[in-house]
């Protein structure tokens, strides 16, 4: 492994920002060829938090600015980034704001929207 890759691969593991964090796994997956499996192995992730920080690529810019302003948590982004609409997104997101939507409140909204069940 090249050094630029490593020094890449300590920045995820150091850096504290989950959007920098996606953009360098992103980056490390496209540009330098590594698998999911691979890459979780060699900086100490489970597979299924880098797809959790895959998915946050999705999120609309108005929720990322939310969580940069402390509006909302990194748990309520997690779970935003399960929808795929980015409407839906946006509408989650004004309602935890006028809501004061919990994180249990928020998985149960995803889960109404994505398969319309009501817990």
């Amino acid at each position: 492994m090249n050094s630029d890759a490593t020094l890449l691969l300590n920045q995820i593991k150091e850096d504290k920002d989950i959007f920098q964090k996606s953009r360098l796994i992103e980056y490390i997956i496209k540009e330098k060829k590594y698998r999911i499996i691979d890459l979780a192995n060699k900086i100490g992730f489970k597979p299924s938090y880098i797809c959790h920080l895959l998915r946050l690529k999705k999120i609309p810019d108005v929720v990322i600015d939310g969580y940069y302003s402390k509006s909302i948590s990194s748990s309520h982004i997690y779970i935003i980034s399960r929808l795929n609409d980015k409407k839906q997104m946006i509408n989650l997101y004004e309602k935890i704001l006028g809501e004061n939507y919990t994180v249990k409140q928020t998985e149960s909204a995803v889960r109404d929207y994505l398969y319309q069940v009501k817990s």
